[in-house]
């Protein structure tokens, strides 16, 4: 049995230990998960009383998930305390799902559909959130009545270490089965094994094709949250101070981490340089630096890798005539905090912002004078997860979006996601959707019945 560390991005050093699990574990796992999901697929009862458990379990386990988030990903203990409340909200969404869905309906005389689930669900989740990571895809699959095997990141590992303890203190080992696991051809295995029914994957693009690929070849249903390059377009009769506040709060949420944070900035050349200056002021004014220390509103990014990657995000866009506003990234020396300070980049074109996804606060803005041109610049986008837009003259707002193919579209606000409204997003940025009755409905498929008298 391999023993793996966790390393904090605030110390840049092991702070935990975890374990793999043998195959035979795995395997007595499955079994047991796979009887258990017969009766939950039969039992709407059982599914409410199992989601019951769920939240009881998070709520008995809140203290330490919310230290391990401070220390294992870098949130603030803001930043944590907001998760948890967020994580329980797709629980309770999908509670409420068991009674309101309807999973038998009836068409013509004599003939019924029943939804029913596909089989287990596969449910790999990310690091960024790593509770409601969790949560966003074991609501949905345990209330479709499929037994969950969560795949948590190794970077978010002993949160969903925690998690796992106060389920199995709640008798869930049934119905959820935690995998700890760093082995790739692991996920290969269990991808084809015969009991899962459904993939769903939420991370980079790369992968979530790949294992789209694989779930295709062994016929399994795949859902996939993708990366995504989300602009955030600022009309020249926008608000300015909220359209900026806004801008600041959703960019520098979890160190930039997250698939729906903006990558680029359009504004209207009239509003160009007083946006400039008024986001370079609040970058300046961020107090930024380990997440466990007094007064520090934004924590580190969460690997190495993730800070040297900004640093050459940092390159190229000098090398595209881009010219550093405010901040600057710098790596970190060996065994330190993967600490990025806010960094903004005035850009003429939106270059490698409109191509690769900044996971990060590393943010550009560019000008624009043609909205007709700004609107073929967004419907090219590749990874169209989210679209932000500010202005005050809702015709030409709407003229602006109309049509455009984004998952999630906020006007006027950054409040898109939620436990009741669909996530996911078009072409590159994804496949399928999470939350509310659409997530739901990914982990099941119908059996359609007609009797006649004999």
């Amino acid at each position: 049995m391999s023993e793996l560390q966790s390393i904090s991005p605030n110390t840049g050093r092991p702070f935990a230990v975890w374990q793999e699990l043998e195959e035979t574990e795995i395997a007595t796992r499955l079994d047991r998960l796979a009887k258990a999901s017969d009766a939950l697929a039969g039992d709407l009862s059982l599914r409410r009383d199992v989601l019951a458990r769920c939240l009881a379990a998070l709520d008995a386990a809140n203290e330490e998930l919310l230290s391990l988030t401070v220390t294992e990903v870098g949130k603030t203990p803001q930043e944590a305390a907001a998760e948890l409340p967020y994580a329980a909200s797709f629980l309770k969404a999908t509670q409420a799902l068991v009674d309101d869905y309807p999973f038998t309906s009836s068409t013509d005389e004599g003939r019924s559909v029943r939804e029913v689930p596909r089989g287990l669900g596969l449910l790999i989740a990310p690091y960024n959130d790593p509770v409601a990571g969790l949560t966003r895809k074991l609501g949905p699959c345990l209330a479709a009545g499929a037994g969950a095997i969560l795949k948590p990141s190794g970077l978010g590992i002993q949160c969903a270490l925690a998690l796992a303890r106060a389920l199995s203190a709640q008798g869930l080992d049934d119905f959820v089965f935690v995998l700890p696991t760093a082995r790739h051809e692991l996920i290969g295995q269990l991808v084809a094994e015969d009991r899962v029914g459904t993939v769903s994957f939420t991370g980079s693009t790369h992968v979530g094709i790949g294992l789209a690929i694989q779930a295709a070849e062994h016929a399994k249903g795949f859902v996939g949250e993708l990366g995504g390059t989300n602009p955030f377009v600022i009309l020249a009769d926008a608000d300015i101070e909220k359209a900026v506040a806004d801008l600041v709060s959703r960019k520098l949420r979890a160190a930039g981490q997250a698939c729906s944070a903006q990558n680029i900035v359009h504004v209207e050349r009239p509003l160009f340089d007083e946006v400039v200056a008024r986001v370079s002021e609040a970058f300046a004014a961020v107090a930024y630096g380990r997440s466990d220390a007094t007064g520090v509103t934004m924590g580190p990014v969460r690997t190495a890798r993730a800070l040297e990657d900004l640093a050459h995000a940092s390159i190229r866009l000098e090398r595209e005539s881009g010219k550093l506003v405010s901040g600057g990234i710098r790596q970190s020396s060996t065994r330190s905090a993967f600490v990025a300070a806010p960094t903004l980049y005035s850009v003429p074109e939106p270059g490698l912002l409109a191509e690769k996804e900044i996971f990060g606060p590393l943010l550009g803005i560019a000008p624009f004078d043609d909205r007709n041109i700004l609107r073929m610049t967004l419907s090219r986008n590749r990874q169209p997860l989210a679209l932000y837009i500010y202005g005050r003259e809702a015709e030409r707002v709407e003229h602006l979006v109309s049509g455009l193919r984004y998952g999630s579209i906020g006007v006027n606000t950054t409040a898109i996601q939620g436990a009741h409204v669909p996530t996911g997003g078009f072409r590159y940025a994804g496949i399928g959707r999470e939350g509310g009755r659409w997530g739901l409905s990914e982990f099941l498929t119908t059996i359609n019945r007609r009797s006649e008298r004999g």
